[in-house]
Order: structure tokens, then sequence, then C-alpha cells
């Protein structure tokens, strides 16, 4: 949720929207509380999708995702669920009725990337599950990707030998949560799907074909270097100029992340906000460590299960910021945020179609793949994102001088368990 309300402060229009099945959000309330920012930012014409309850994810013994098996616990869904309906964060949200995208999130990313003229980069920042269904339905949308950027995600040098690892029952190991800690949440809540995505850049790769995604991942080791802010920080980051309607009430709902998400703020990060800060453009700004690296996902049923392994020869070629400088970090993402006062953050006059009302239109429409189709790399995009979160996937179009480009975004924040 802060993502999007970072989005629109930042003056980017979000054209579409997809909460995730499987992540840090209950489905019922995700949509919502995304209508809720969209409406107060008078951009209730964007496309919200719900997305499909774990589309990989593996089940015995009636576990049916993450949720299933305490993860995220309960307590947290619930504060994460109302922060923005009750008194939590200053006063409830309000929100109208309005219909969500009726043909759910791996659609709607296919649509919106054969509708679009540019290619389309992917901020993921929660489980991979709406993408992987959507590259399922449509593989030939990948070369119409231009970057992945990824939130989180942990990595090993080699799989450990079997003496050497942790025994396991005869159940799926997922019913337990220490190997989360090793995978990172965003890789481990559908770690098949993560394996999914990769694999199909990798065999973009490995026939060096023409227009395959470039992937950089914040890793959770660098994130983990930039501690949430508590709310006299905010107040002083914030200096007096969070006044606009909008950003008055950002404000508001950072200073209360950790009551409303019922976590210490020592266990609060910024996971999500440093990836969006990435797709962006402003990594090199506050990444102090770089790697380009080989892996591929573990799947073996053991305590590195959904770890990224470096594999030279048959891994996914990826940028990965290793480390990373906090105090840089919060001046990037809180100067749009005090520079806004606008009460109407999304364009109300325009001659140019949107892309979000050409996706009915265009939804059974194959559009031409274009293999010499230009990728351009353009900053802009910036999520912001604390604890309390809304998983869940953004487009967005930019509009710098000269240039178009669609942007994909996908969300979703993990509470700090370990």
């Amino acid at each position: 949720m802060g993502g999007l309300m970072y989005l629109l402060s930042a003056g980017r229009t979000p054209i579409g929207i997809s909460v995730a099945g499987d992540g840090w959000s209950n489905q019922y309330a995700g949509v919502v509380n995304v209508q809720r920012i969209l409406q107060k930012a008078a951009c209730g014409a964007t496309n919200v999708a719900y997305g499909q309850i774990p589309y990989t994810v593996l089940s015995n013994d009636g576990f049916s995702g993450q949720h299933g098996a305490g993860l995220p616990p309960q307590t947290y869904l619930d504060g994460i669920d109302f922060a923005l309906a009750s008194n939590c964060s200053s006063s409830p949200w309000p929100v109208l009725p309005a219909f969500p995208y009726p043909f759910g999130a791996a659609k709607l990313i296919v649509d919106t990337v054969k509708a679009s003229d540019t290619p389309v980069d992917m901020l993921l920042l929660g489980p991979f599950t709406n993408l992987a269904r959507a590259l399922s339905l449509e593989p030939g949308i990948l070369n119409r990707i231009g970057t992945l950027y990824v939130s989180g995600g942990k990595f090993a040098e080699a799989i450990l030998v079997p003496e050497d690892m942790e025994s396991t029952a005869s159940g799926f190991y997922m019913s337990n949560t220490e190997p989360r800690k090793n995978g990172g949440q965003n890789f481990f809540l559908d770690a098949i799907a993560t394996s999914m995505v990769f694999g199909a850049v990798q065999r973009c790769q490995a026939a060096q074909q023409r227009d395959c995604p470039e992937i950089e991942i914040m890793s959770s080791d660098a994130q983990h270097m930039l501690q949430g802010s508590p709310p006299e920080e905010i107040e002083a980051l914030c200096a007096g100029k969070c006044t606009g309607e909008f950003s008055a009430k950002v404000e508001a709902y950072f200073k209360a992340i950790s009551p409303c998400g019922g976590q210490p703020i020592s266990a609060i990060y910024y996971w999500d906000e440093s990836a969006a800060a990435m797709a962006a453009g402003k990594a090199n700004e506050f990444c102090s460590e770089w790697a380009e690296e080989k892996f591929v996902i573990n799947l073996d049923n053991g305590p590195l299960y959904s770890a990224g392994i470096h594999d030279p020869i048959n891994g996914v070629a990826a940028r990965i910021c290793k480390k990373a400088n906090r105090s840089r970090f919060i001046d990037i993402f809180w100067e749009p945020i005090r520079q806004n006062d606008a009460a109407h953050l999304c364009p109300v006059n325009s001659n140019e179609e949107g892309l979000a009302s050409r996706l009915y239109k265009d939804a059974t429409v194959d559009v031409a793949a274009d293999v010499g189709l230009r990728k351009a790399f353009l900053p802009g995009t910036i999520f912001f994102s604390v604890a309390v979160v809304v998983a869940l996937a953004c487009l967005v179009r930019h509009k710098l001088p000269g240039v178009q480009q669609t942007e994909l975004l996908q969300q979703s924040v993990e509470p700090d368990l370990e």
C-alpha cells in the first residue's frame, strides 16, 4: 500500500494493479485497500485485479498456501488488511464500490503487455505467482518485457551435501518456517513460480534470443541494511512539508505502520521500497556493492529451499545489489512525498487514449511481436512500502520528454519474522 502511495506522490500514473492471492494481504481486503488509495488520489479509473490463490505452490495435509501454514501470521494480516479502514493511521481512507478487472491478474498482465507499444518493465515485489501464470498462458509476452526488477531473495554458493542438511519429516518442508530465512520471503512463498519465471528468462538467454528480459535484484541482505523509519524520523524527513491532502495522509500512514501492523519498528525494513527505487534508476545512488551472478532456484526439500544457488553454466544471469546505504536511500524516498501538494495526482485531462481503456478493447487481439523493438530503460517509477503492505502489481505509464514506456510492478512486502 505504501508503494502505491509513493508511486502516486512521484507523479506516476498506474494503469492497472493486481493483488496476489499468496502474499501479505488477504484477498478480500487487498483490492479494496488499493481502491481506497487510488480514489483518494483521484485515480479511480485504474484497473485493479484479483490474483489466483496459489497457482504452483505444492500442498499436503490440507496445506493451501502460506496462509494455511501460518505464513504470514493471521495477526499480521489483520493489521495489514484494516490499516486503512480503521482509525489506526489517522482517519479511515474512504472507498466507493468499484468493479475489479473482471478477467483476473494473469490476464491483466498479458493484456497490458500485448496492448503496450513499448517494452514493459516489471517490478516484482512479492510472490511470482501472477507472472508465472501469465507466462504460462502467453509465453510470447516474455520478449516484450524490458527488465525484471526483483525485491528480495537470498543466495548461496552451492547446495549443502546431504549429510550436512537438516533432516526433514516426510511432509513438505514448507510446513516449517525455517527455509524462508535461507531463500527470502518473496522467493519462498511460491518458489515454484519463482523458478518458472527465472527459468523462462534463462531459456531465452541460453538461446541467445533478441530482447530477453534483463534482471536486477535488490537482495534481502541489502534490504536488511535499510532499517524502517520511526515516527520521529519521518517527522524530520517530511520537515513540515507533507501538508498536501494526499501527502499528509501518507505521512500519517507511515508513522502508524508499526502499531497498525502489530510489529515493533525494529522489525520493519525498507524492503520493497529499495527495489522500487532500483526500478526508478536510483539504485546506483544507494547500492554500495553490486554483483553479476548466474543462479538457479533450489526446489529440493531442505533448508535451502527457494534460495538462489550459484550456477555459472545453467543459471540465469542477473545484476544483484548486495549492500545498501540507508541514509542516502531515505532521502531518495521521502523527497517526492514532501514536495507533493496536489489534490489530483492522476491526469484529469488528456487527449490520448489511455492504455487502461484499451485493455478491454484489445483483450482478445493478438498484438504482433516486434523482435526489433528497442528497449528503453528509463528512471521514474518508485514504489515505497514498509511492512504493512498489499501484494500487488502496478502497470505504470511513464511520460518523460520524448519517450513513453509502460512498466509493470508487482508488490508484496514481508514483515521480518526472523
